[in-house]
C-alpha cells in the first residue's frame, strides 16, 4: 500500500471524480515527495471506483479499508495503522450523519 490509497468520499457539486482523485493525487504527492526528499511519481497511476448502495454496504467497505493495512502486514491491527480512519486520532473524519 506504498503506491496507492483507499477511501469513500461523495461527489457533490459539479466536480468528476476524475477531477477529485487528480487533485488528491497532486496535492498528496507533491507533500511525500517534499517530505521524503524524492522526485517523480508516488501514486499508481490510474483509480478504481465502486459506487456504495446503502449503509450495510459502506460498513462493509469501510471494513475492508480498515483492513487492509492489516492484511499487508504494515499493522496488527486497522486501529494502530496510523493513516487509517480506525486509527481514534482520525475516527472523527467519518461523517456517520450523512447516512441518517
Amino acid at each position: 500500500m506504498n503506491d496507492h490509497y483507499h477511501l469513500i468520499l461523495a461527489v457533490v457539486g459539479d466536480k468528476k471524480l476524475d477531477q477529485i482523485i487528480a487533485g488528491i493525487d497532486k496535492y498528496t504527492a507533491l507533500r511525500i515527495n517534499r517530505l521524503k526528499q524524492r522526485e517523480g511519481r508516488f501514486w499508481q497511476q490510474g483509480f478504481y471506483d465502486h459506487a456504495i448502495h446503502g449503509y450495510k454496504e459502506f460498513l462493509n467497505t469501510l471494513h475492508y479499508i480498515h483492513q487492509n493495512p492489516v492484511r499487508k502486514n504494515l499493522a496488527e491491527s486497522a486501529e494502530l495503522y496510523r493513516f487509517s480512519t480506525a486509527h481514534p486520532f482520525y475516527q472523527h473524519l467519518i461523517d456517520w450523519e450523512w447516512f441518517y
